[in-house]
């Protein structure tokens, strides 16, 4: 079974991109994950995730072959053209392999800029808390205080406390001794 699928933009419903595939949820990742040559779709798509909003993947219609299903998703195409939605299609289908390739380097990086932007956003203010992250340090959800606290005072270890909490990343170990610091149960060494 192939379905014929739009990519709609959750701000305002416009459709962004028109595609077919026999497996939704793993075109649906790939879309997502910016795979694929369409440097407009991709950058859409990126622009959506730095916003923390998800695009929204619409099924248009199921049909049971594969010549169907591409006659049936140039329909599509060209209904959506006909109203004047922001198709990327379009962009995809004219790209010659050497901007392909282009487009593929530059999606990778507005993705890395996207998730850069994103663990900015994410992060507490520093200056507000006093910590000071170095290299890729990881700061320790807010909610999660409490539990680390908890765990502290059972296993009198930091990297013991965030492992009996699930958190296995060494970078979150820094700001955990901070926070744990700022309540006076651990002592700076």
């Amino acid at each position: 079974m192939y379905t014929i699928y739009a990519l709609v933009d959750p701000r305002d419903y416009t459709v962004h991109y028109v595609g077919q595939t026999t497996d939704v949820y793993q075109r649906f990742t790939q879309h997502i994950n910016g795979e694929g040559s369409s440097f407009v779709k991709n950058a859409w798509i990126f622009e959506l995730r730095a916003l923390n909003r998800m695009v929204i993947m619409e099924t248009l219609e199921q049909v049971g072959n594969y010549q169907f299903s591409l006659e049936r998703e140039a329909y599509w195409i060209k209904h959506f053209e006909t109203l004047s939605e922001p198709l990327t299609n379009a962009t995809h289908r004219l790209a010659l392999k050497e901007i392909k390739k282009l487009q593929v380097q530059a999606s990778r990086q507005i993705a890395i800029q996207a998730v850069a932007a994103l663990e900015v956003k994410n992060r507490p203010d520093s200056s507000r808390d006093g910590y000071i992250p170095r290299g890729d340090d990881k700061f320790l959800p807010e909610n999660l205080h409490d539990d680390l606290q908890y765990w502290y005072r059972k296993v009198g270890n930091v990297n013991d406390a965030l492992a009996k909490m699930g958190i296995t990343n060494s970078r979150y170990r820094r700001h955990a001794a901070y926070v744990l610091e700022q309540c006076g149960l651990k002592r700076r060494a």
